[in-house]
This record gives C-alpha cells, sequence and structure tokens, in this order.
C-alpha cells in the first residue's frame, strides 16, 4: 500500500546513485513519488523516511479541488 492506495516500487541503479519510484493511482490520476540516494546517503534510512512520509496521506475529497 502506498498512501492508502494498491501500489508498487520500482527501483534503478545508477553508476553513482540509485532511484527508489513508488507508482499508485487515485481518482484516475497516477501518482509517483521517488526517492534518489547517492552514496554515502544510508539508502535504508531514505526510503524508511519516504515510506513514513507516505504513510500520512490524506486525501482531500473532490469537492476540495473546486
Amino acid at each position: 500500500m502506498v498512501a492508502g492506495e494498491d501500489g508498487w516500487r520500482v527501483r534503478v541503479v545508477f553508476a553513482s546513485a540509485a532511484l527508489t519510484d513508488w507508482k499508485f493511482a487515485h481518482a484516475g490520476w497516477l501518482f509517483v513519488v521517488g526517492a534518489l540516494c547517492h552514496p554515502p546517503d544510508p539508502e535504508t534510512e531514505v526510503l524508511t523516511m519516504v515510506r513514513s512520509s507516505l504513510e500520512t496521506w490524506r486525501w482531500a475529497n473532490e469537492a476540495a479541488g473546486r
């Protein structure tokens, strides 16, 4: 679960960094949240922090966007 929705994680490793994206849909929109980690960043800690942040997301109702 990502931000209360079913989602998936994609991780791409480059020569000098690692990019982790979480992709999920809500109300007909596709969202992508990513974290780019460069060594010596502690990747596990960064990803834990991002996941913790995503767990706090709350969606406004449709009327709030009008």
